[in-house]
């Protein structure tokens, strides 16, 4: 589970309701397509690179919810960083679209909370870092399998 931190829960768990909101869902495509569609955005944002396509084209509802997105994963990078003190920080899967002026904000939320610099880059896996971390999983399952076997 390590680096999974999409699990991470941004809040207690509601102890009159029992239920929780991690991460993961505050920050998949139909969350932030949801948000966007709540904050009256019009275009079509079914995904996170449909949203940074439609701010990069001038749309002020989908920036604001980059934006939010933004802040949410500087959170969760910092409540990591601040355990893990990694040397480097690597987005991976959606976050990958992220240029260089998203990443410098990441960095500068980051950096008014810890006192070092972390260099933080997109994942050079693009999109397919979660399947082929799913692939890599399923290849251990079978190779523990063929040893138990043998």
């Amino acid at each position: 589970m390590a680096g999974e931190i999409g699990f991470m829960l941004p809040a207690p768990i509601n102890s009159y309701t029992g239920n929780t909101v991690s991460f993961e869902n505050m920050l998949c495509n139909d969350s932030v397509a949801r948000r966007y569609a709540d904050l009256g955005g019009s275009g079509k944002a079914n995904t996170i690179s449909d949203l940074y396509l439609l701010a990069g084209s001038g749309d002020e509802t989908a920036r604001e919810v980059i934006n939010y997105l933004l802040d949410m994963f500087a959170v969760v990078l910092l409540n990591s960083t601040s355990v893990l003190d990694p040397q480097v920080i690597i987005l991976g899967g959606d976050a990958c679209i992220f240029g260089e002026k998203e990443i410098a904000l990441l960095k500068q939320k980051i950096e008014q909370h810890l006192p070092l610099t972390r260099n933080i880059i997109p994942s050079k896996l693009n999109k397919q870092a979660c399947l082929y971390g799913a692939i890599k999983m399923g290849l251990d399952r079978i190779e523990e399998r063929i040893i138990t076997i043998w």
